[in-house]
């Protein structure tokens, strides 16, 4: 099937659902509003990371468009060794690699050679995306939050630290929120102040254990990602 046959796929699916909202709810819908609805489904369907693509349809090999097939955008979750969460809640920690070797009794170069390989299978960006792939998926539940008081972060502190949890560099940030680099160097300083952080890593980590960047300001992180490498 050719590229452009695929990127109708989606507008063929809308147009589908859009009919059969139509057909079923009758004059309880108009057009317009089966139309917006379709899209919306459409995107949702999209943005929850599936692919949606159309296959040959086995009973007649002339119809592509017979048969619409949803399959998974994003790659599974890595296996995790035995020592990850342990190398995980080090970076979440902000502690160095000396001092994660020193707490595991692993020599230092075998530690940086693993968080290496933990980020590669992760597809992390830096050991600050890794943690906050690590709490996005739920791995972090066994370490207990730090105890320190919840403080207040403006919005701007907030925005930075989210495209720091995406693995991005203060050049990408600042393409993104239209500031200077050196701006986002400040903005981080600062939320790095109020929360204590010793390092990107450490403030993510403390930015999701006060509930800062559950509630994202971009929508997904990958798409900040997308944004920034353009």
């Amino acid at each position: 099937m050719t590229p452009q046959v695929l990127g109708l796929v989606p507008d063929a699916v809308a147009a589908a659902i859009a009919a059969a909202a139509v057909e079923e709810l009758a004059e309880r819908i108009t057009v317009a509003e089966a139309s917006a609805l379709a899209r919306r489904a459409v995107r949702c369907i999209r943005r929850d990371g599936w692919h949606i693509t159309a296959l040959a349809h086995h009973d007649d090999p002339g119809d592509e468009m017979a048969v619409i097939a949803f399959s998974p955008a994003k790659a599974p979750p890595p296996v995790l060794r035995r020592y990850d969460l342990a190398l995980l809640a080090g970076l979440a920690r902000g502690y160095r690699t000396h001092e994660i070797s020193a707490q595991t009794g692993v020599p230092v170069k075998t530690i940086r050679n693993r968080i290496f390989r933990l980020r590669r299978r992760m597809g992390a960006h830096s050991s600050a995306h890794a943690v906050d792939m690590a709490y996005e998926r739920g791995w972090m539940t066994h370490l207990r939050p730090e105890e320190r008081p919840r403080v207040h972060l403006p919005k701007r502190q907030i925005e930075v630290l989210v495209g720091v949890a995406a693995g991005l560099t203060n050049e990408q940030i600042g393409n993104i929120l239209g500031i200077s680099r050196e701006t986002v160097a400040r903005y981080l300083a600062r939320a790095f102040t109020r929360l204590g952080a010793r390092d990107r890593a450490h403030a993510v980590a403390l930015a999701w254990q006060q509930g800062h960047l559950p509630a994202r300001m971009f929508a997904k992180a990958p798409a900040v990602i997308q944004r920034g490498a353009a």
